[in-house]
């Protein structure tokens, strides 16, 4: 299965990043996982990331075999952070 992602970075001092990518099975079982793989593509420093949002570009049995696709699109698509650190996820 081939399980890509639309990412837009959102920074407090620096333009927003936009930019696609695959995201390996093995970064889908869990939130922590997804999001440390992702962050590690990121351009500009984690410290002033304020907002993910993301855009999965995968069909559905994909949505129902990895958690943190399906959790993720429960939430939106969107990840906050403060100081470079993800908030609380509820």
């Amino acid at each position: 299965m081939s399980v890509n992602v639309d990412v837009i970075a959102s920074y407090e001092n620096h333009p927003q990043e936009w930019f696609s990518i695959y995201v390996p099975n093995a970064y889908l079982d869990n939130h922590k996982d997804m999001i440390d793989f992702i962050t590690q593509q990121l351009e500009n420093p984690i410290s002033e990331l304020y907002k993910i949002s993301l855009c999965w570009v995968c069909d559905e049995k994909s949505v129902n075999t990895y958690r943190a696709i399906k959790d993720s699109i429960n939430l939106g698509g969107k990840y906050y952070f403060e100081n470079g650190l993800l908030e609380e996820i509820a």
